[in-house]
C-alpha cells in the first residue's frame, strides 16, 4: 500500500480547494491508496468536510505549515513591515519543522511528499530521500523578492530548488527556474454539481453575479449594489449593501456551484476561484493587485485569453460596476476559442502523481 503525503499552504482557502479534487481522483484511481494531509485548522475542515467518504483512508494533521501574506487592516494591499517580521520568526522554526518532519516521513512509510505551495517540507524530502512535486501556479520567493531584501527569497529560492518535480498550473508565471523537472498540467477545480446549480438559478429571480475576494481579505467598508439590475452573492472578506445581496455562510463547502449558477465573477485573482469559474465558462472581473506577483501573472494571463477584465479597488462602487459588469458578460463569446489546457484535468495530475509514488 503506497502512501502520499500533502502539505497545503494554510494561506487563505484556495490551496486546499484545488488540492481537494486531485485528493478525490487519487483515491478512486487507487483503492489500497493511503493521503495524509497537513494544513492549519480551518482549511483542514474544509478539506475533511469535502472528502467525508474517504476518511477511512485520510490521515488529517492540523499543523501550521506556511505564512504567505499579511495584509494591511481593511485593505487587500500587503502589511509589509508586519509580514517581513512575521516571516523571520517562520522561517527560524525551519530547522526544528525540518528535522521533525524528516522522521514523519520515515515513520510513516511515505512514498510521495506533494507541496501546494509549502517550501521548507521539500528540505526534510530530500533529508528522507523521498521523491516530492511542488504543484502550484506560483512560489513565494518570487512574490517576496517584490517585497523585500535577498535574504528571505534565498531561503525560499533555496527550499524550493530541493524539488524532484514541478507541476504547473496554468496562468503561472515564470517559476520553472527553480526546477530541473518540470510539467506543465491543466486546471484543477472541484466538481459542479448540477442539482444545486439548478437550485441556486431558480432561488434567485435575477441574473447572479458572485463575489469573492478571498477569505484571507477583509474589507470593512460597505459597497452599496441595490440600484443594479442583478442578485449579489458574496463571501466573507467584503461588505456588499442592498436588498439584493445575500451573504453565504462561512462553512459553505460548494462555492464552485454558485460560481456554476452565476452569470459573472467579480473576484481577485486567486487561482482556485479564477479556475473553477474557467471551468464554468464565467467571464471574470478580476480585481488589480499589481504588487503582488503571482495577481499580475495570473491576470496578465487572463486578459490575453480575453476573457476578463480588471477592476480597481476604487472602481467598487454602483456606477462603475454597472458598466464593467456589462462589459464584462460579453467576454463569454472568447470561452470558444480557449487552449484545450484550460479545462480540468484533475483526474490527469492524480495518475501523474500515482506514477511518481511508484
Amino acid at each position: 500500500m503506497k502512501t502520499i503525503a500533502f502539505y497545503i499552504s494554510n494561506h487563505g482557502f484556495g490551496h486546499a480547494a484545488r488540492n481537494i479534487p486531485i485528493i478525490q481522483n487519487l483515491l478512486l484511481l487507487d483503492r489500497d491508496l493511503k493521503i495524509i494531509v497537513k494544513t492549519h485548522t480551518r482549511q483542514l475542515e474544509f478539506i475533511k468536510q469535502s472528502l467525508s467518504r474517504f476518511s477511512s483512508r485520510i490521515a488529517y494533521y492540523d499543523e501550521y505549515v506556511d505564512l504567505g501574506l499579511i495584509l494591511k487592516e481593511n485593505s487587500y494591499l500587503v502589511d509589509k513591515e508586519k509580514l517581513d517580521a512575521e516571516l523571520k520568526g517562520f522561517i527560524s522554526t525551519w530547522e526544528d519543522r525540518i528535522e521533525k518532519e524528516t522522521s514523519f516521513i520515515k515513520e510513516n512509510k511515505i512514498d510521495l511528499i506533494v507541496s501546494d505551495v509549502v517550501p521548507w517540507i521539500f528540505q526534510s524530502a530530500k533529508k528522507s530521500g523521498v521523491r516530492s512535486v511542488l504543484i502550484s501556479n506560483f512560489t513565494w520567493a518570487e512574490i517576496y523578492k517584490e517585497l523585500f531584501d535577498s535574504e528571505v527569497v534565498n531561503i525560499y529560492e533555496d527550499s524550493y530548488r530541493k524539488a524532484d518535480y514541478a507541476f504547473i498550473f496554468p496562468l503561472a508565471g515564470d517559476i520553472g527556474k527553480y526546477f530541473k523537472n518540470t510539467y506543465e498540467v491543466g486546471l484543477s477545480s472541484r466538481e459542479f454539481n448540477e442539482e444545486p446549480v439548478k437550485y441556486i438559478k431558480n432561488k434567485y429571480k435575477r441574473p447572479i453575479v458572485f463575489v469573492s475576494l478571498g477569505r484571507s481579505v477583509e474589507i470593512n467598508d460597505e459597497i452599496e449594489v441595490e440600484h443594479l439590475p442583478y442578485d449579489f452573492i458574496y463571501t466573507e472578506g467584503i461588505k456588499l449593501r442592498g436588498n439584493n445581496t445575500y451573504k453565504l455562510p462561512v462553512d459553505t463547502g460548494n462555492t464552485q456551484d454558485y460560481i456554476k449558477a452565476s452569470e459573472i465573477i467579480i473576484t481577485k485573482a486567486g487561482w482556485s476561484t479564477i479556475s473553477e469559474s474557467i471551468c464554468a465558462q464565467r467571464p471574470i472581473l478580476v480585481l488589480n493587485r499589481p504588487e503582488i506577483k503571482e495577481d499580475v501573472n495570473t491576470i496578465n494571463n487572463l486578459l490575453n485569453l480575453k476573457i476578463a477584465n480588471t477592476i480597481e479597488f476604487n472602481q467598487l462602487d454602483e456606477e462603475n460596476l454597472s458598466i464593467l459588469i456589462e462589459e464584462t458578460k460579453k467576454l463569454i463569446e472568447n470561452y470558444r476559442f480557449l487552449p484545450d489546457r484550460y479545462k480540468n484535468s484533475s483526474k490527469e495530475i492524480a495518475s501523474s502523481l500515482l506514477k511518481l509514488s511508484y
